[in-house]
């Protein structure tokens, strides 16, 4: 697999543009298997978004890459494929999904614009039969050490600090006044979202105009589990702050860090 530093600025698809184009796409359900099993998308694959992080202490790291390459080469899912994400969590676990596979180099990647429950609100078909799977070969992955945000990066990105950079924290204003990383301005991850289409783009522009975020600086997002940042970050790249990223370990991890 070639590894590409292109920023992946994922489309968003409506639900009747996935089922009119279904053959199209590998359709990853990235909730709990049992809610998968219950229900779901015609064509989705069971790829619970537990099997994309990994506990360490209190905070969610990126899973080892063999151990996403091992799902994804079980489920026939081929690294040239374009992927589809939903979930049930206002799209924030689809969204660091989708961040993890773009650290992991993969470039055609689309979230759904609405929730499972919004799709099933609006009487489009739901099945509990699981496609027939053929496993592929196993992909060859590694993280994109260029892009990917440690603790340590933070902290040489603060320590050298001189405005190029722009720290956003997207938790809510009550977590954020208790304690936040220094030099990061407040942007909430509902501020920017919306039930139907996922981005509110005006919002995002009014957010980053409030907080003189300009396009050429560069974002780095952060919460507690690396999905509200990571959906935030995707809203930003749509809007055209194409150089944002996020911190997946976020807050816990810098919590975390040696004093």
């Amino acid at each position: 697999m070639t590894r590409s530093n292109r920023l992946v600025v994922p489309k968003t698809i409506s639900p009747e543009e996935l089922l009119n184009n279904l053959d199209e796409y590998v359709i990853l359900d990235v909730r709990r298997l049992v809610e998968y099993k219950a229900g779901h998308i015609p064509k989705a694959l069971p790829c619970s978004f537990s099997n994309f992080i990994k506990l360490v202490g209190v905070a969610l790291y990126p899973a080892e890459a063999e151990r996403i390459a091992v799902l994804l080469s079980e489920l026939g899912v081929q690294t040239d494929t374009h992927i589809i994400l939903y979930d049930n969590f206002y799209g924030r676990h689809a969204a660091r999904v989708a961040y993890t596979l773009e650290l992991l180099g993969f470039t055609e990647i689309s979230l759904l614009e609405t929730t499972f429950d919004e799709y099933v609100a609006r009487k489009h078909p739901i099945t509990t039969d699981k496609p027939n799977i053929t496993p592929s070969p196993r992909p060859s992955l590694s993280y994109n050490e260029q892009l990917l945000i440690d603790r340590d990066e933070m902290t040489r990105t603060i320590a050298e600090w001189n405005g190029t950079t722009a720290l956003v924290d997207t938790r809510d204003p009550f977590d954020y006044g208790y304690g936040h990383i220094p030099k990061a301005v407040n942007i909430p991850w509902h501020i920017v979202h919306k039930p139907s289409g996922l981005f509110n783009l005006d919002a995002v522009r009014k957010a980053a105009a409030d907080n003189n975020i300009t396009s050429d600086k560069r974002l780095i997002f952060y919460c507690e589990e690396g999905t509200s940042s990571s959906l935030t970050m995707y809203a930003f790249r749509k809007a055209g702050y194409v150089n944002s990223h996020t911190y997946l370990a976020s807050y816990p991890d810098w919590l975390n860090r040696p004093k």
